[in-house]
């Protein structure tokens, strides 16, 4: 009963890992913009028979240009219309999120909550209206990194001695690969798997942990393996703490199962060398991590080929609205050196000019000049006075001010609004960016700075180890001749 009961314990764990791994499993986006699809459909299909469809398929909250408004950030009095056309310059300007370069056909951003909704609706235009439509860049799990550390796990399986412990604990580092796909993450799962090939030659044997812990080689590993997974993310580095101390658990009930089978034979079999009489890296060990780096170049060329600082298409073959990358194609130039569409901080400049509009000199003839120059810092105040034991002290009151304060009562006054609007897209996307019409586009893959940072370790310790496996092996056999 009592190993039936560990039996169980050990399928659970699984179950539990598995199950706490699928909850918490994330899928790297490939995408233009943050939070946002875009969807292009050719003018000829009018723009509320394109919202047709995507309501009918479940889509909400899709902006379009016809559900613009100005948004009431404060009563724009009637007087500020016949002052001041600089106003409608933003205004005017936002429309262009909403069309490509040739005005051929419209654009519409939809969350990516809805992305499956939004892929039906066109599907359903494409079918239904021949005319041309489609979306970005679509969500896709990366099948191809995944199972690269996949075959590196099946390939480590069979050169493995004691298979059943290198499967195991195995398996679940790289089902968290599988549930966590991100470049990083991979590099790390790989590294943790030489880890654990290391610990199967000398498993149950005395003074194990011991050779292990005393052995150079598992100690870079296992650290480095850390160090990648706290790199990656705090979030990942947490999982790969769970998942080794399900590990462990898994590791401890095997040994459990082993000895009581060793208690039903007639004899007792003791193993006659300890740990000590074993070597952690061998030379078949140094060739194996050195196959190390065969998963990674693939990993690698993957990551560069999707990272955020790589030129790519947008996936509709338009010059549609993309951030501005660090290299543009000659192509490209012109328009960029033109105009850049509005962002955020415009947005933020605009409501900050009407809400200071109320307090102007209709008599000052530089305040327009004066307010084109509005940046965060600048204040709006007027003079006070009041009456002290000194006379009338006059005192400027600050009655507005560009600041952080500013800016999030905005952003609440942007989430509060009740309609689609394109400052809810604008709010979504990450500030100081520049945006222009392009062929190519910046597309969101989260921390390739440090994701590569992560890849290149991977790539690198194996060799290093290896190397100085080799060198080390041929000074030994120097002082033995």
């Amino acid at each position: 009963m009592k190993y039936v009961l560990k039996g169980a314990a050990f399928v659970l764990i699984y179950v539990i890992s598995i199950l706490v791994l699928y909850f918490c499993r994330t899928v790297p986006y490939a995408k233009i913009w943050d939070n946002y699809n875009v969807a292009y459909i050719e003018k000829s299909l009018s723009e509320e028979k394109a919202l047709e469809y995507f309501y009918a398929a479940g889509c909400k909250d899709v902006i379009s240009r016809g559900q613009q408004r100005i948004p009431d950030v404060e009563t724009i009095i009637p007087l500020m219309q016949t002052f001041n056309r600089s106003f409608d310059s933003y205004l005017e300007n936002r429309l262009s999120y909403f069309r490509d370069r040739d005005n051929g056909f419209q654009l519409f951003y939809i969350p990516t909550t809805y992305e499956a909704n939004s892929v039906n609706a066109i599907t359903q235009i494409q079918k239904k209206e021949n005319v041309k439509a489609g979306l970005d860049d679509k969500e896709a799990f990366p099948w191809l990194m995944t199972s690269v550390c996949l075959c590196f796990f099946i390939f480590l399986f069979v050169m493995a001695e004691n298979k059943k412990i290198f499967f195991f604990p195995g398996l679940l580092f790289t089902a968290f690969g599988f549930f966590v796909p991100e470049h990083g993450v991979q590099a790390a799962v790989i590294m943790s798997q030489l880890s654990l090939f290391m610990i199967q030659r000398i498993w149950r044997r005395k003074y194990a942990l011991k050779k292990l812990f005393a052995s150079p080689y598992f100690i870079i590993l296992l650290i480095t393996s850390v160090i990648m997974f706290i790199l990656t993310s705090f979030k990942t580095f947490l999982f790969s703490m769970m998942i080794s101390f399900f590990m462990l658990i898994c590791l401890k009930i095997l040994r459990d199962f082993e000895v009581a089978k060793e208690k039903k034979h007639t004899f007792k079999f003791d193993m006659l060398f300890t740990a000590n009489h074993f070597e952690i890296m061998t030379r078949r060990n140094a060739v194996i991590m050195l196959t190390a780096v065969i998963p990674m170049i693939f990993i690698l060329v993957i990551f560069l080929l999707q990272a955020k600082f790589t030129p790519k298409t947008t996936g509709t073959g338009l010059f549609i609205p993309a951030p501005k990358m660090q290299t543009l194609s000659d192509s490209e130039k012109n328009e960029s050196e033109s105009n850049f569409l509005p962002v955020i901080d415009d947005f933020y400049d605009w409501a900050f000019k009407v809400k200071a509009y109320p307090y102007r000199n209709l008599y000052d003839k530089n305040w327009e000049n004066e307010m084109a120059l509005v940046k965060p810092g600048y204040t709006v105040s007027q003079k006070t006075y009041s009456m002290t034991n000194n006379g009338i002290v006059e005192e400027d009151e600050v009655l507005l001010e560009y600041n952080i304060d500013f800016e999030k009562q905005i952003n609440s006054f942007i989430k509060n609004l009740d309609y689609p609007a394109i400052e809810k897209f604008l709010m979504n996307q990450d500030r100081n960016i520049e945006v222009a019409y392009s062929g190519s586009a910046n597309t969101k893959v989260q921390n390739d700075q440090l994701s590569l940072v992560v890849i290149l370790i991977a790539l690198i310790v194996p060799i290093i180890l290896a190397v100085l496996y080799f060198l080390s092996e041929n000074v030994l056999k120097k002082k033995k001749n």
